[in-house]
């Protein structure tokens, strides 16, 4: 059964300009073309490790599940942090569809309190274009 939850990421599917911002070399926009639900996402291209987008959050108060949709060619390897700390891989959670997976990951309480920047970075060599 689905539960009620709370989006703390203030721009979550780019309808507006803002709240987000690339790491190192990497790319990152606004696209009207890859949307799942609503008119924009995100299109991320990173080529190096340590590459990504960091994501402005209201300031987190408890533990947070951090789910997002991915559709095109990840990294090898990438992974997520609250406010540039411990980062961990997220997992797929399901298929959307044949384009589009959700990954998720939750960080505890003592990781989360506090923070307000999420993470998200190519881990390794190779290219990503999500």
């Amino acid at each position: 059964m689905p539960q009620a939850t709370t989006n703390r990421v203030l721009n979550p599917s780019a309808e507006t300009t803002g709240n987000y911002s690339a790491l190192a070399g990497t790319t990152v926009g606004r696209t009207s073309t890859s949307a799942k639900y609503g008119l924009y996402s995100y299109s991320v291209l990173s080529n190096a490790d340590n590459e990504g987008v960091t994501f402005t959050l209201d300031t987190l108060t408890t533990g947070a599940t951090v789910t997002m949709m991915v559709k095109g060619t990840l990294p090898t390897a990438w992974d997520w942090s609250l406010d540039d700390t411990n980062y961990h891989a997220p997992q797929a959670i399901i298929d959307i569809d044949s384009n589009w997976t959700l990954y998720g990951y939750s960080f505890n309480t003592g990781e989360a309190v506090g923070s307000s920047t999420l993470y998200v970075r190519q881990n390794g060599a190779g290219t990503g274009i999500f």
